[in-house]
């Protein structure tokens, strides 16, 4: 399914061989979908390196996954992993990240923070009385202090229900799915004659994806900047028109884009970023995960940028009902941000050591003027920040309509989408809309 390029050894040295050009360089020729490849990167690798991995990339076949070494070992520190545990991870299935030999992760666990968002915003008791969960709604808050608390506490209901069922199954997972061949190839687990779900392994950690941050973030802003600092609605009027999908109100929703929000480098949004980060990591330190270990958060959303989307109301962004998410920590496709450097500070901006998990970013650059220079340039750059996972695609709306209407002139124009890569032309048509509503930046 996978492989791991690059990285560094134990020493923190760089790492590039031949063995790496011929993958990389075969891939490119070939045009190799599957395996994946992960390339994990840093601001110190070799410029031959780069150039390899990114000549596929500005000739418009992204089959690759950026893997910042430069922030990932410092947050796996941080989750206590050793410094050389730490500089010998991997990354398997989409972006699994794990310390070789001693420990493993169900990568499927995401967690829609916006599910209590909408909750509170459309007053679904209905709904509160089938899951079993009450959520304060936002209609009596007298400032942003209030919102925010009435959101923050509703994300540690939703958080702790997730923990409670985790671990309700986690406890019993050894009675009836041990795992004997695979918990014989990790640390302790013979020494302490325990299989892993039977709390066997050296690390016993889970890994929270959650799932709406940046819709969040830009939802937040939007109350705060438009109902609080400026006035211009009061939070009535503003919850009104979202919970009427915005009909009869577009000039409001306009006004709620044009707002403050995640990826646009502004202080405003960055502080509010970094804070509910910063909440979101004290939230889960205070639990116990399933099998006895810590919990760590993660920012990465698979195939429900589309599932859950068409399944979620609307939203304070001026998301409409239906609409799709962002994808992790990649700023929302609402706001078409025109530089990406706003995007590079605004992840400098947060810590990146609280998301011992993982987070991933898309970035589509323009094709045509994107050289190897300045992919590398983007490369070393994007390495000081809290930017983990990159899916980085190298093309222009321009080709990909006109690779929609004739598919026979792209047969190898392949972009990384959501975990996984593919021929543009093979996409079906909702999730070529997908990659189409992403920003482009110049």
């Amino acid at each position: 399914n996978t492989y791991v390029l690059g990285g560094c050894d134990e020493n923190g040295e760089p790492l590039y061989n031949e063995l790496t050009k011929m993958c990389l360089q075969v891939t490119r020729e070939e045009k190799i979908i599957f395996p994946k490849i992960k390339c994990r990167y840093s601001k110190n690798s070799p410029k031959e390196y780069l150039d390899e991995i990114n000549k596929a990339i500005i000739q418009g076949t992204s089959s690759v996954l950026f893997q910042n070494d430069d922030s990932v070992i410092p947050a796996l520190v941080k989750t206590g992993r050793t410094l050389l545990e730490a500089r010998d991870y991997i990354v398997t299935g989409c972006w699994g990240l794990q310390c070789q030999g001693v420990e493993k992760f169900d990568g499927g666990s995401y967690v829609n923070l916006l599910k209590p968002f909408e909750y509170a915003v459309h007053h679904l008791t209905e709904k509160m009385e089938t899951v079993g969960m009450t959520f304060d709604c936002f209609d009596e808050a007298k400032s942003f202090e209030e919102v925010y608390e009435i959101f923050l506490k509703n994300t540690r209901l939703l958080l702790e229900m997730r923990n409670k069922i985790g671990k309700a199954g986690g406890r019993i997972l050894n009675q009836v799915a041990p795992l004997p061949l695979f918990s014989s190839t990790l640390q302790d687990c013979l020494e302490k004659k325990r299989d892993y779900t039977n709390f066997g392994a050296k690390y016993n950690d889970e890994k929270y994806m959650l799932f709406g941050f940046p819709n969040i973030v830009d939802s937040l802003m939007a109350i705060k900047e438009l109902c609080f600092e400026q006035k211009k609605y009061t939070l009535q009027q503003f919850l009104g028109a979202v919970r009427k999908n915005w009909q009869g109100n577009e000039l409001m929703r306009l006004d709620a884009i044009r707002c403050h929000g995640w990826g646009d480098g502004s202080a405003e949004s960055c502080a509010l970023a970094e804070r509910i980060n910063q909440d979101l990591y004290k939230i889960t330190q205070k639990m116990e995960g399933a099998y006895g270990g810590k919990i760590h958060i993660a920012h990465l959303t698979y195939t429900e940028v589309r599932w859950w989307g068409e399944k979620t109301l609307a939203t304070p962004d001026g998301r409409k009902s239906g609409e799709y998410f962002a994808q992790g920590l990649t700023p929302s496709r609402l706001k078409k941000l025109p530089n990406v450097t706003d995007v590079i500070n605004s992840l400098q901006k947060i810590d990146g050591t609280l998301i011992g998990g993982n987070s991933v970013v898309n970035i589509i650059l323009p094709s045509g003027k994107t050289t190897l220079d300045v992919c590398e340039g983007f490369l070393r750059a994007s390495a000081d920040s809290a930017m983990q996972c990159l899916q980085l695609n190298c093309t222009s709306k321009e080709q990909l309509l006109d690779a929609q209407k004739h598919p026979e002139k792209y047969p190898d124009l392949i972009v990384r989408v959501t975990g996984f890569s593919a021929k543009f032309t093979a996409l079906s048509p909702e999730w070529q809309q997908e990659v189409l509503t992403r920003n482009f930046y110049e």
